[in-house]
This record gives structure tokens, C-alpha cells and sequence, in this order.
């Protein structure tokens, strides 16, 4: 369900202009289920400026949730409703919507005030000097709303409470029986399996299978490679030079053998550099960005097509994640070229009935990974009227 602040079928009567202020509305809403998708206000008059930051702060920590200085002004005459990334709404906290108006510019009120959309409450009205940064530096009260509403939508979530969470983690750090964290170990609250696992990492890095031991290997290795195709050519010089001091057949056919075999042995050496050093398409040049996805050592496994959300065990070392039908209230952001799209879903790594932490995704395709590491799942959401498809790649 959609709501605003200030239905759009109400228009003020007049306009004043400033010589620079920041003002704007306090709010809250009554359900959980809320996110701020867009910023409105209003120009009365044809040629007027309107404000040139619009703002949404949370009231309840003084913190802004949303800013931007990009405001998208065609000069009309009439409402200006800006669609903005989500911003999760916390039944009980109070918000502000808000703008900077520079000297010259107008801005507009209504008396009385207007009744906003079930479940926003209107709470009051602040001003202050345009250099202003948080919602607390808008220290004075108006008696008249100002033209500055904020459009919300439903999110099907429900988050917890700044209180809920003080209370879980008060209630996790109390209690130390399930071994996962200490007080008492010099570092306190650090979670002991995780110390455990440092320390142990710690006394194999410095002994004498180490981290210093694996170097020397590995720079042995490097001079030994490196060496090789020098170390021929020049055996093979030697051995050629001798064979001509030969006569007859025989010598001529010396000299095609070896200089056969000096050909394909130097093939097997430039092969297995190649793959020593990714370039040929080996797994470490897969890792590392060099071989070319999806042509080299990669296949698809598997794909799904989704609306709205996916849970998919099927692992893999790379998903691909293609967007359609993303809804307009998402923000289309033009980068040289590539369309953006901020903040229109998540995604998150599943391991049966474990999860790893959420990362965003941004663009109509996306691909994620995790490293170079072998993924045993994925769990993805978006806005509800979005499809997508999601592929299972994985290394050969």
C-alpha cells in the first residue's frame, strides 16, 4: 500500500521566498512494514527555484538516512515527487523529511495542516538557517506545514526495534555456557572459537612449515621455471654446433632430430609456465581474474528463474543474478553509460541452515563470488514485482 505525507491532491495557496533556509516535516509511522521511496514538494509558481538538497533524517539517533544534492527539477508548476532508494521505517522512531533552499529560492505551506495517508502521522514542523546538516540544527518550530511530503510503501518485513537488539545482545554476552565467546581471555568479548582458530593459525604461520617456508619454495620454483628455457637453448646451441662438424647424412639427420626436440620440448615448457602463471587458462588464472569468464574453464551447472525471491542449493563458484521488471520507485542512475539501479535486492551465501551476511545488488545483471571459494548456495530477494534468472557457474 502506498501513503504520503501530503495526498498529492492538495496544493498550497501561495508561495514565500527566502533568503536561504532549511525546513521541512516531522513524521512517524504506526506499522512496521514501511520504507521511504520518494521525496515531494511543491512549486506554486512558473520560474521559481525550488530546494536544492532533499534530506530524510532519523530524529530519535539525529542521523541522515538519505541526501542528495541531485534534485530532479523539469520547472513545472505543481508537485515534484522524487523517487529515492528505500528507507526502512522503524515503527516508533520519528523522521524528517526535509530541504536546503538557497537565497532566491520560494518555498510553500499550508494552513491548516494537511491529513496524511494512513499509517504516516504528521508530528510538527522545524526551520532553520540552509547551513543546516542534521535535523537537529533546524532548531525553530513553525506553526504552518510546509509543502515537503515523503511517499511510503509496504516492505512484507518487520524490523526489530533499536530496543529488541540492545536486549538480544545484553542477553548473548550474559550468558558464556555455549562456549562462544569469553570475557576472560585478554581480549574480552572476542568470540573464543574464533581466538581458538587465531592462535592455532598463529603457531603454524611462524613454524617451520610457515608461512616463510612456503615462500623459499616458491621463489625455488620460480628461479628453477624461469631457468629452463635459457638452460635449453643454450644445450641445444652446444649440441648443434658439434653435429655440423659432421659430414653425410647421418649428421643432417642429427641435427633435424635434436633441433625437433629442442622445438617440442621448449612447447612443453612455455605450456606449463602458461599455467603456472594463469595465462593459459589454468585454475589459478581463473582465480585471479586473467582467464576470460565464461569462455575459459567455466560451465554452467545449473539456472532458475524467480519472482521476488529464491532460496537455491546449487553450488557453484560464481552466480550470475539478471534483473527485469525493476518498478520505477527504484532509482535509475546513469554510470558513463551503465544504467544503476542502488540498492534493488540482496543476496547472501546458504549452507543448509547457515547464512553468510547480505551484500546489495545494484544493476539489472550482476554476477557474485566469494573469493575463489566454492559457494554451496545462495538465497536472493528483491523488490516483490521483480523476476530474475540466476546461473550456476562453476571452474573445469
Amino acid at each position: 500500500m502506498t501513503a504520503r505525507l501530503i495526498p498529492l491532491a492538495n496544493t498550497p495557496a501561495a508561495d514565500t521566498l527566502t533568503t536561504g533556509a532549511a525546513l521541512g516535516n516531522e513524521f512517524h509511522v504506526t506499522t512496521g512494514d514501511q520504507a521511504a521511496t520518494a521525496i515531494a514538494w511543491y512549486r506554486h509558481t512558473a520560474g521559481h527555484a525550488g530546494p536544492a538538497k532533499l534530506r530524510i533524517s532519523n530524529v530519535t539517533l539525529n542521523t541522515e538516512l538519505y541526501s542528495t544534492d541531485q534534485v530532479a527539477d523539469d520547472g513545472s508548476v505543481g508537485w515534484h515527487e522524487q523517487t529515492i532508494p528505500a528507507v526502512i521505517l522503524t515503527q516508533g522512531a520519528h523522521y524528517g523529511v526535509w530541504g536546503i533552499f538557497n537565497n532566491g529560492s520560494y518555498y510553500e505551506t499550508f494552513s491548516p495542516d494537511v491529513t496524511p495517508d494512513s499509517p504516516i502521522v504528521l508530528d510538527g514542523k522545524k526551520f532553520g538557517t540552509n547551513a543546516a546538516v542534521h535535523w537537529s540544527d533546524l532548531s525553530s518550530s513553525a506553526s504552518n506545514e510546509f509543502a515537503f511530503g515523503v511517499r511510503t510503501d509496504d516492505t512484507n518485513v518487520t524490523p526489530a526495534t533499536l530496543s529488541d537488539l540492545q536486549n538480544q545482545l545484553t542477553d548473548w554476552l550474559a550468558d558464556t555456557g555455549d562456549n562462544t565467546h569469553t570475557a576472560g581471555d585478554g581480549v574480552p568479548g572476542l568470540p573464543a572459537t574464533t581466538k581458538d582458530a587465531v592462535d592455532a593459525l598463529q603457531t603454524q604461520a611462524n613454524g617451520a612449515t610457515g608461512f616463510d617456508a612456503i615462500k623459499a619454495v616458491a621463489d625455488a620454483v620460480a628461479a628453477a621455471v624461469s631457468g629452463l628455457p635459457g638452460t635449453i637453448a643454450s644445450a641445444v646451441t652446444t649440441i648443434t654446433g658439434q653435429l655440423t662438424t659432421l659430414t653425410g647424412n647421418t649428421a643432417q639427420t642429427g641435427i633435424a632430430t635434436i633441433g625437433a626436440i629442442s622445438h617440442d620440448l621448449a612447447g612443453v615448457i612455455t605450456h606449463a609456465l602458461d599455467t603456472f602463471t594463469g595465462t593459459g587458462g589454468g585454475a589459478p588464472g581463473a582465480l585471479s581474474g586473467r582467464t576470460a569468464f565464461p569462455t575459459m574453464l567455466w560451465t554452467m551447472a545449473d539456472s532458475v528463474d524467480f519472482t521476488f525471491q529464491k532460496s537455491w542449493d546449487v553450488p557453484a563458484d560464481l552466480y550470475t543474478i539478471t534483473l527485469s521488471g525493476i518498478p520505477s520507485r527504484i532509482n535509475t542512475v546513469d554510470v558513463d553509460g551503465v544504467t544503476w539501479r542502488p540498492r534493488v535486492g540482496w543476496w547472501a551465501i546458504r549452507n543448509g541452515d547457515l547464512f553468510s551476511r547480505r551484500d546489495f545488488l545494484s544493476w539489472e545483471s550482476n554476477y557474485v563470488e566469494d573469493g575463489g571459494r566454492r559457494m554451496p548456495g545462495i538465497v536472493v530477494r528483491t523488490q516483490p514485482e521483480i523476476t530474475g534468472t540466476i546461473e550456476a557457474w562453476r571452474l573445469t
